[in-house]
């Protein structure tokens, strides 16, 4: 029963980092085309109106959410373990760094 508990877990983890990294992707390019009509058109005030303050805000609070996400992720092994713990407190003994040139991912 344990397994199919993590394989569903898995799964909405899974759809929820592909849905925070498609949003921020989306609201980047939104972000960049605002810009570029900006810089065509600078009566139009693309990139300071309130509704391009409160993009700016979205989008970089779908990306750190995003990032974080990723890094978690990153920090999970396939058998569900973390890499480098030491013990049951799942602190690792060294940063990130050292954990990835130890896996042989650099």
């Amino acid at each position: 029963m344990k397994s199919i508990e993590n394989n569903s877990e898995h799964r909405v983890r899974k759809v929820v980092n592909r849905l925070f990294a498609h949003a921020s992707m989306l609201l980047s390019i939104i972000v960049l085309v605002c810009f570029v009509l900006d810089k065509f058109n600078d009566a139009m005030d693309f990139m300071t109106a309130d509704i391009s303050k409160w993009l700016f805000a979205v989008t970089a609070a779908v990306s750190i959410i995003s990032a974080i996400l990723t890094i978690i992720n990153l920090w999970k092994r396939p058998d569900g373990k973390r890499y480098g713990c030491s013990g049951p407190n799942g602190k690792p003994p060294f940063g990130p760094v050292f954990i990835f040139f130890i896996d042989g991912a650099v």
